[in-house]
């Protein structure tokens, strides 16, 4: 059957690797058609069931700490189309193609790690506006989407000191894209102006805070310190007509928030939905609901509860797009009580974090009561105990990691003492990741001989003759396959 909406996410995860092992987050991403993912923090190309997948590595800059930026972009296989991954602006962004028959989709994932000064910010501005530029000149006339984090805020007057940097037409065209737009962030700053400037020069509409779904221009970005605006979503302005929906979710396992694009597909779009084939042998979640009598008190309690109430009254009196976003809540909300998750029986599962314990699912858990009480309301800002909690989340996890490491330390040298091999190995090869390769020895023999006589060769003469070798140093017999063999044998299997 026709697709009827096309349903894009974009999301900085802050870290594939914390996410990816998490059934919450797998079965979030099962949602949708279109995944944008930034600061992936991801050395490795980056893979999931049910999706096809083109990353970005992130920048490994010194030995120590993590690694930082990393791009992610995930088309589902549900969706009968053609993807063609093209080349990347360096570590800035990302693009590809959509493609069925002569309908073509081009979607861009963008992440601007922060800068201070205003050159630095501008040379990135301008490395992105050119990269979009010569990819929208060699696929003309196309519908684009443009998701990711920017770190730019536009949501208030322009500042004085960057006021008199423009000139009079350039600034109406900053206010302009303030004007037509909602936003709960009222700070501009610099790289806001230069957003505003690529949505002007380059015909894009931004769609937080001037779409159904996010009419308020909903914050995007918390911290322990405070929230803004710094997510964006733009599409042409000939796909702009084809928007449903735009909303900021409710997921507080980032700083950021998930931003949510539901795309009315046309008949000028020919995208089908076809039938997705899993593959049993590897690792896949499934939400589902096991269903027993405690299931039914537990169902009967929540359709006489006030939030469902308040949810199904939602939908009866909605109209147009809201509706559907108030009952795509209202099975979301139902699907987070009664669903059960199943993994599948593959060779490979995924593995959670063993540091994160009871004591910090219950702080997330009312991290985002507190978010979500926000939102209900429809409060101006978040309340300062959500902050507070923000703040006692993240001093937690760097407690529950230290004490992690150190236990697994501790553990190591004890099973050195104990000589326990077994032990010492499997705390080993936990420390190790994953999906690590062997290497493989591309040098020939040759070119090893070659290095090592230019190391040890001497261009040096020696006019005096060296010391003489005493006669009690024995000399050291050649050694055989047999002496080699009978050692690799002593040895324990696999060490």
């Amino acid at each position: 059957p026709p697709l009827c909406t096309l349903k894009c996410l974009s999301w900085n995860i802050a870290g594939w690797g914390r996410r990816c092992g998490t059934i919450e987050f797998t079965n979030y991403i099962q949602g949708f058609d279109v995944v944008l993912l930034q600061e992936t923090w991801a050395c490795d190309k980056i893979s999931l069931t049910g999706f096809t997948a083109f990353s970005l590595a992130a920048n490994k800059l010194s030995a120590k700490g993590r690694p930082k930026g990393g791009l992610a972009c995930l088309v589902s296989t549900s969706l009968e189309v053609e993807t063609v991954e093209l080349p990347p602006c360096g570590s800035l962004a990302m693009a590809f193609l959509i493609k069925r028959g002569h309908c073509k989709l081009l979607v861009f994932n963008v992440y601007l790690p922060p800068m201070v000064g205003h050159a630095d910010i501008k040379g990135q501005w301008e490395a992105l506006e050119n990269y979009i530029t010569c990819t929208e000149i060699k696929f003309p006339g196309l519908y684009t989407l443009i998701g990711g984090d920017f770190n730019a805020r536009l949501g208030g007057q322009v500042p004085l000191s960057i006021e008199a940097l423009y000139s009079q037409e350039i600034l109406q065209a900053i206010g302009h894209q303030v004007s037509v737009r909602h936003s709960k962030d009222e700070v501009t700053n610099f790289a806001g102006i230069q957003l505003a400037l690529l949505a002007s020069q380059h015909d894009k509409v931004i769609l937080n805070g001037s779409t159904p779904g996010d009419l308020a221009g909903e914050f995007t970005f918390s911290s322990a310190r405070g929230s803004s605006i710094i997510d964006f979503v733009l599409v042409s302005k000939a796909l702009r007509k084809a928007v449903l929906a735009f909303y900021v979710d409710c997921c507080t396992e980032s700083d950021h928030y998930p931003l949510v694009t539901l795309i009315r597909l046309s008949s000028k779009i020919h995208l089908f939905k076809g039938p997705q084939i899993l593959d049993p042998h590897t690792a896949f979640y499934i939400k589902r609901i096991k269903w027993s009598s405690n299931t039914e008190k537990k169902f009967h309690s929540f359709l006489s509860s006030p939030e469902c109430l308040s949810l199904y009254n939602q939908v009866l009196t909605s109209s147009g797009p809201e509706t559907i976003l108030a009952f795509e809540t209202l099975i979301r909300r139902v699907q987070g009580e009664l669903g059960a998750n199943c993994r599948s029986r593959g060779p490979h599962h995924l593995r959670s974090n063993s540091w994160f314990d009871k004591e910090c699912l219950i702080l997330r858990n009312q991290i985002k009561r507190a978010y979500l009480l926000y939102r209900n309301r429809g409060d101006k800002c978040p309340s300062e105990d959500y902050y507070r909690l923000k703040r006692e989340y993240k001093e937690l996890i760097v407690k529950k990691k230290k004490a992690k490491m150190r236990e697994k330390w501790d553990l190591l040298l004890l099973s050195i003492q104990l000589k326990n091999t077994r032990l010492f190995w499997q705390i080993v090869a936990s420390s190790l990741p994953s999906d690590q390769e062997l290497p493989l020895c591309c040098i020939s023999n040759r070119d090893w001989e070659n290095h090592f006589l230019s190391i040890f060769q001497t261009s040096i003469i020696l006019t005096e003759p060296g010391p003489q070798l005493t006669p009690s140093i024995p000399i050291w017999q050649p050694v055989t396959h047999a002496e080699i063999s009978q050692l690799i044998s002593d040895l324990k299997s696999g060490k």
